[in-house]
């Protein structure tokens, strides 16, 4: 039994190797986008270190949605290290190129402190960029802030704006908030 899994193991490696030549070709001469498609191959077959070895090398050519990617597996320890600072350097690099998701992933960051000095401010800066490109988990994040004036004034109203875009996207923690809200008459009308 044993030497028919090691046997079936080997053949879906070579499978997977096979579909994935054309890319691998283009990725080792330096193509960063090939090289991205190759980490999320390898991603997808549980094969984080190789993920990680092709996130990489597009992340260290600049590919935001590669540096996403290495920030994330430093975050979770998924195929590296587990470390909160090598999460940030990589998300920042990433969400300096307008990544919304790795804006979040920094306004995270902030808001609990995991790699960075804790800051309300500083979580709010974040996911306002992040928000501003409509990621929903940002505008609720967002939202949460105005309501508890964490890094941010006090507002019901600018919560209430918070939550419908990101209730508009079917976000059901914030549709939940914004009926809160309607119910209480914080931020609207009652009804």
């Amino acid at each position: 039994a044993e030497y028919e899994a090691a046997k079936q193991k080997d053949s879906m490696r070579k499978k997977l190797e096979k579909r994935l030549a054309p890319y691998r070709l283009a990725a080792d001469q330096g193509d960063a986008a090939a090289q991205f498609i190759l980490g999320i191959k390898y991603e997808e077959e549980l094969n984080d270190k190789g993920a990680v070895h092709w996130f990489r090398q597009a992340a260290n050519q600049g590919h935001a949605d590669a540096q996403f990617c290495l920030g994330f597996a430093y975050k979770y320890g998924r195929g590296v290290e587990q470390s909160d600072e090598g999460a940030v350097q990589w998300y920042r690099q990433a969400a300096d190129q307008g990544d919304a998701a790795a804006q979040f992933g920094l306004g995270v960051a902030y808001k609990y402190g995991r790699g960075v000095e804790q800051s309300d401010k500083g979580a709010v800066q974040w996911y306002r960029q992040a928000a501003d490109q409509g990621h929903a988990d940002a505008q609720f994040c967002l939202g949460v802030a105005y309501e508890d004036g964490e890094g941010v004034e006090q507002s019901d109203e600018g919560a209430v704006h918070w939550y419908r875009q990101a209730a508009d996207q079917g976000h059901a923690d914030a549709q939940f908030c914004l009926g809160v809200a309607y119910q209480n008459g914080q931020g609207v009308e009652q009804s």
